[in-house]
């Protein structure tokens, strides 16, 4: 686990692993900047159905696995200046982010408890 409830919506970092100041910062209005208000729908439809399975943190990248008609390897990345991007194994390539990384971004900001730390040592 990486964060756990504190009350009132806030939360504590319970690593000594750096997290990415984007990812700290992260809220959904941004999120719904990076895409197509249909595009966010149905990212949030399959956040909400559950469709996100295995959320890792690594680091600069987001990493789920999102089941829609098949299952997707879907990843999103920061760099230093916050900028994001992301990587799908669906077929989506209309927008920079397809609604399985709005998903997982969704996941992320609505359930960060959710997500597990990978790389270094697992």
């Amino acid at each position: 686990m990486i964060f756990s409830d504190r009350g009132g919506g806030k939360f504590v970092k319970k690593t000594e692993r750096e997290i990415a100041p984007a990812w700290l910062a992260l809220e959904e209005e941004r999120i719904k900047t990076l895409v197509s208000p249909k595009v966010y729908q149905r990212g949030e439809e399959y956040y909400e159905g559950g469709h996100v399975t295995q959320p890792t943190l690594e680091g600069q990248v987001l990493r789920a696995t999102v089941t829609g008609a098949e299952a997707y390897d879907t990843q999103v990345m920061t760099n230093p200046s916050g900028q994001l991007s992301s990587f799908c194994t669906c077929p989506f390539v209309r927008e920079p982010f397809c609604k399985h990384a709005i998903a997982v971004l969704l996941q992320w900001v609505r359930r960060p408890e959710s997500f597990t730390q990978g790389g270094q040592g697992e």
